[in-house]
């Protein structure tokens, strides 16, 4: 789930793409499955330095909201979602209809910067990679006999990660440049 979300996130960022249809339902998924490793963070025992296992909830829960919890707390919490619902009952309960139009539209426009840049925050599961290290550490050790196959095929993952990121990236600053240039390196990409 974490590297589906390192693929589309970005994507959807770069490109201001929503998640509609089946997307829509594989991220309403996602979602779910991050909200129940929330929960299951306060109940998953703990290691000690001695490789002892701790079951203790207020010890587990404790330590969950020192280490992970605000990373996966803004990751996950919809906040657009929110700033949707919130614009939605803002604009039924304005009175005056001229008024209401051009605050909405302004409200509006400002608010889709936000909501951009609040997007940002699902990339904090990106930090969740690091706990993917260890399991790649022990697949290493138990291959011992292709570690260069291994090295390779991991590094050939974090190029093209990295190549993905960069290049969302670049779309994201491209379309939100203030030229004034009539074409775009990217107009024909955004058509399809």
């Amino acid at each position: 789930i974490i590297l589906f979300s390192t693929i589309v996130v970005p994507y959807r960022i770069g490109f201001s793409l929503e998640a509609n249809g089946v997307w829509g339902i594989i991220e309403s998924i996602s979602f779910t499955l991050f909200v129940i490793d929330i929960i299951l963070n306060f109940y998953t025992g703990l290691i000690d330095d001695i490789g002892e296992a701790h079951y203790d909830l207020p010890s587990i829960g404790k330590n969950y909201l020192k280490t992970w919890f605000l990373i996966d707390f803004f990751s996950t919490f919809p906040f657009e979602t929110c700033f949707r619902l919130f614009m939605s009952f803002d604009e039924s309960t304005s009175i005056d209809a001229d008024n209401a139009a051009n605050s909405s539209l302004n409200a509006s426009s400002k608010l889709l910067k936000v909501l951009r840049l609040i997007r940002l925050l699902k990339l904090f599961r990106l930090l969740k990679l690091g706990k993917l290290a260890s399991i790649f550490a022990m697949l290493e050790e138990n291959f011992s006999g292709y570690s260069v196959v291994f090295s390779l095929t991991k590094l050939s993952g974090i190029m093209l990660l990295l190549a993905h990121l960069l290049g969302c990236l670049w779309m994201l600053i491209a379309s939100n440049s203030t030229d004034d240039y009539s074409v775009q390196w990217y107009d024909g990409i955004l058509d399809d």
